[in-house]
């Protein structure tokens, strides 16, 4: 999975003002920014190739990883350098029109399916989602399956939650009841077993406050990324840049309370 956004280095930048390595948004090269909201828009402008060109460093076209499921004409046949032909391949694969058969992926082995307690309708939802998850990312539904043994409906409309003792994630009525069939209701409920599953993960890495928070909200990013590379749903565009800016933000929160050594030792610098 990729990292979309470089959370930790926007903190940084905003703390101590130290050099980056590798500059992937446009406050870096042509504007200045100091809100979040131009950090964000600074960083999609970067994407869509909206900086300066004249000094706008050269990117690298993406390189298709064996390891990770192809599901673009330019990981096979041709070389794409912008994000229309990223595109455009994308969409050619959905088509089966690549001219060379993508490679075989193996198969992705998981444990049973956990056990889903509430009304007829919440488990009928829920197991719809997980159908969905498991044709459309195996490699997400699988991380689901791993961390979680019971899914129940959560008597709280607005709350979903995991209890780390009995590995179990308790979903909401929002996120639940939301509406039947729909591609994006699937999603947003498989971001929340995503995020509740990552608790449960982090709690065996002694990983828990801010910073299982900040893991939890971040794997529900990589997921809306790896599902809606392009933006196709709106609703879900939308989610992804709350989740940028929210991550940013608890990111600046949680390094403000740290002393220069331990933001240092953290992240990996002398």
């Amino acid at each position: 999975m990729k990292i979309r956004v470089p959370v930790i280095l926007f903190a940084l930048i905003f703390l101590s003002g130290v050099a980056v390595a590798q500059v992937d948004n446009c406050c870096h090269i042509d504007r200045q920014c100091s809100t979040n909201q131009e950090w964000a828009d600074g960083y999609f402008a970067f994407q869509r190739g909206q900086c300066a060109a004249a000094i706008q460093p050269a990117q690298s076209a993406p390189v298709a990883s064996s390891s990770a499921p192809i599901d673009n004409c330019c990981g096979i046949d041709r070389q794409c350098a912008t994000d229309e032909e990223w595109t455009a391949g994308y969409w050619a694969f959905q088509r089966d029109d690549c001219p060379v058969t993508a490679p075989p992926q193996a198969p992705v082995v998981v444990s049973q399916r956990p056990i889903i307690e509430g009304a007829e309708v919440f488990v009928r939802r829920v197991n719809n989602a997980l159908n969905w998850l498991e044709s459309h990312a195996p490699d997400w539904y699988a991380y689901v399956i791993a961390w979680t043994d019971k899914i129940g409906q959560s008597s709280l409309y607005g709350a979903s939650f995991a209890r780390l003792g009995e590995r179990a994630t308790y979903v909401s009525q929002s996120h639940a009841f939301r509406g039947e069939g729909r591609v994006v209701d699937y999603m947003i409920l498989c971001s929340t077993l995503i995020h509740e599953a990552s608790h449960d993960h982090a709690a065996r890495l002694v990983m828990v406050g801010w910073e299982g928070e900040i893991r939890a909200e971040g794997k529900q990013l990589d997921f809306y990324w790896d599902v809606d590379l392009y933006g196709q749903y709106e609703a879900i565009d939308y989610l992804k840049r709350g989740l940028e800016l929210e991550i940013i933000s608890m990111e600046r929160g949680w390094l403000a309370s740290q002393t220069a050594q331990e933001v240092n030792e953290r992240m990996g610098l002398p």
